[in-house]
């Protein structure tokens, strides 16, 4: 499945990628992350249906959401 993860600030790329890796996802090379408000970054990434739960509570994890982009063939 494809997912949204918003992380905060005092998440650094390398550690959420670990933590993505660790819970049986991987982020999203070709998308860069999207700073949102209040040292907010938001990151596509792939991986299985309960990723949200694998993730909740990690540190600097404030999010996991389902990613509803289209794709066009």
């Amino acid at each position: 499945m494809n997912w949204l993860i918003t992380a905060g600030g005092e998440c650094s790329f390398e550690a959420l990628e670990a933590l993505v890796a660790g819970a049986g996802g991987a982020l999203d090379p070709s998308r860069p992350a999207v700073p949102m408000g209040e040292g907010e970054v938001v990151v596509a990434a792939t991986g299985p249906r309960d990723l949200p739960a694998r993730l909740r509570g990690a540190p600097g994890v404030r999010g996991v959401h389902p990613n509803s982009e289209l794709t066009l063939y």
